[in-house]
């Protein structure tokens, strides 16, 4: 309850006071709450029940609009999760691989990556992907691309429970259709906590960020 009072204060969603008052989570969330403090007030993220009681937290910015959306799991099969928002939103990941959005605009419906988390558990490599998107005509659509992944190395990156060091992959992807690169930032147990990763030409990149 401690640490989502510290991180909606930053936001701006929440009285601060003294507890939430040089807590860790303040510039950790600094480039989250900027973008929320761009959008209306209609548009900032409710407070309800489920992101107060929530041990996990997974933040959403669709970087083409700067747009904030705090998600909380909803389904677990396997390595594959999905996070639910209060508007009912949802976004997918498989071993932290984005592989569909729901509710968030043209996005994702489905993508074979399983390529890719193996090229980051062996430290790099080339991979195949395809995804499989909805375009503005509302055909489907599916785009091969051929990727490579590349360990970047170590950084150290401002997370909503603190600095930590965490190392950086890039992944490279050229198709016919699509070209483009996603980040993933690994922690030292080798979750995914962090990644820019690609939707739909649409929708474009999500910021995922777990606190």
């Amino acid at each position: 309850m401690m640490r989502l009072a510290s991180i909606l204060c930053v936001l701006g969603l929440t009285a601060c006071g003294p507890l939430n008052q040089g807590s860790p989570l303040e510039g950790a969330v600094t480039t989250i709450a900027s973008a929320v403090r761009g959008t209306d007030a209609q548009q900032q993220p409710q407070i309800t029940d489920a992101l107060v009681n929530a041990d996990e937290i997974l933040f959403v910015t669709i970087r083409n609009f700067g747009t904030v959306t705090p998600m909380t799991k909803d389904t677990v099969v396997g390595t594959r999760e999905t996070w639910i928002s209060d508007g009912g939103a949802t976004v997918t990941l498989e071993d932290g691989i984005l592989v569909a959005t729901r509710g968030l605009g043209i996005g994702l419906s489905g993508a074979d990556t399983f390529g890719t988390r193996a090229a980051i558990r062996d430290g790099g490599g080339t991979v195949q992907r395809t995804h499989g998107y909805v375009d503005v005509l509302d055909q489907t659509r599916l785009a091969e691309m051929e990727c490579q992944v590349t360990q970047v190395g170590s950084e150290e990156v401002e997370m909503p429970r603190g600095t930590q060091t965490l190392t950086k992959f890039e992944e490279s992807c050229e198709g016919r259709r699509l070209v483009f690169k996603n980040e993933y930032w690994i922690d030292g147990t080798g979750d995914i906590v962090r990644s820019l990763q690609v939707t739909s030409p649409e929708l474009g990149f999500l910021l995922l960020e777990k606190a």
